[in-house]
Parts: structure tokens; sequence; C-alpha cells
């Protein structure tokens, strides 16, 4: 969606620190759906409890219907 990965850096160690410590942010000077931007989000939620799963996905409404 954005041309990159939400999290970024020089090693594999510093993208796993990133990820795991980080919140989540979007390039300000990009417009995106926010249906989107709440899906990625959920889809990115640390806890794995906590974070959608596919079949949640699958039902969140049209734009996801379209790939399943």
């Amino acid at each position: 969606m954005f041309g990159r990965p939400p999290f970024q850096g020089f090693t594999a160690d510093e993208v796993k620190h990133k990820i795991l410590e980080k919140e989540l942010e979007f390039p300000a000077d990009i417009t995106v759906n926010p249906e989107i931007t709440e899906l990625i989000k959920a889809c990115l939620i640390k806890d794995p409890d906590q974070r959608i799963t596919l079949d949640q996905i699958m039902v969140l409404g049209p734009f996801c219907r379209r790939f399943h």
C-alpha cells in the first residue's frame, strides 16, 4: 500500500526490535481509506491473542470479500 514495510532497519535485529517496541505509524502524506488502515492495524497487533484472525478479516466488509 505504501511502497515500504511498516518497520525498517539496517539489520534484522533492528527490525525485530522495532516490530516489538515501536507503535505503527502511517505516512502523513498518503491518504488511505480508514477501513484499510484499521485492517492493517488489526493485523499488526503485537499480542497474538488480540490480533485479528483470518476468519474475522474475511467478514469485515466488501474490500476483504473481494479477495475471498
